[in-house]
């Protein structure tokens, strides 16, 4: 009889240990499935498209990458550069991924902590910045880079500015908007060479340049090359 016992105890035992294995096979697979774009070793990006009434929009391209590093890339399809965002990313409880952005070349050090929830392939922001509709960003291949005109206004003056590995060099004073600037502190240095753009001191140039990726990416330099397309003002 004690056999007896112990066999079917052993079975009992076995039954129940194989049953766990399954739920806990079953649980690791669930967690597999809703997290597996941020346990990527490679970089992941993700896109949004949100039209506007009175404008083309704007697209949202969010690239969360391996080291931990984010950037947040919001094109409003218009003349004005886009409006670049990095820092750091990590992985909360329950899906929730959270950002920690500052904006680059805004000279402003706080941060804008945004969070997403994580569903399959979609990032659905968790907050009231993006208005009513909110914001979802599937995930996608990254597009490459692509030709884009701006326009900008250039200072009367130029302005010292340390670019590796030359040194301190004269730069252009540029800002970008419907007016020009009234005040010095929104005016930023630009040191790429514009291609055909004369410049002459003592006056304030509004002016559209075309600006292409490079198609080789040089140490030490803008991922662009800029060449003047038009000069609006002065005439």
């Amino acid at each position: 009889m004690s056999v007896k016992f112990f066999c079917a105890t052993g079975l009992s035992l076995l039954t129940l240990a194989a049953c766990n294995n399954g739920a806990s096979t079953s649980e690791q697979s669930n967690n597999t499935d809703t997290t597996a774009a941020t346990s990527s070793t490679t970089e992941i990006y993700y896109e949004a498209a949100l039209p506007a009434a009175s404008s083309p929009g704007r697209t949202i391209g969010l690239s969360l990458k391996p080291t931990g590093d984010a950037e947040l890339v919001t094109d409003y399809q218009d003349y004005n550069p886009e409006i670049v965002e990095i820092g750091p990313w990590e992985k909360l409880d329950s899906g929730l991924i959270r950002l920690s952005l500052v904006t680059v070349g805004s000279g402003n050090s706080k941060k804008d902590t945004l969070v997403f929830k994580e569903e399959g392939e979609v990032l659905t922001y968790q907050g009231s910045n993006y208005g009513s509709e909110g914001l979802k960003l599937s995930k996608k291949d990254k597009p490459a880079a692509k030709e884009k005109e701006l326009v900008m206004w250039v200072n009367k003056k130029k302005t010292t500015c340390t670019v590796p590995p030359g040194g301190p060099r004269e730069c252009l004073e540029v800002a970008y908007g419907k007016v020009a600037p009234t005040k010095a502190s929104e005016w930023q240095a630009f040191s790429e060479d514009i291609k055909g753009f004369d410049y002459k001191p003592g006056k304030v140039y509004q002016i559209k340049v075309k600006r292409t990726p490079r198609a080789e990416q040089l140490q030490d330099a803008s991922a662009y090359t800029y060449e003047l397309a038009e000069i609006i003002a002065p005439k």
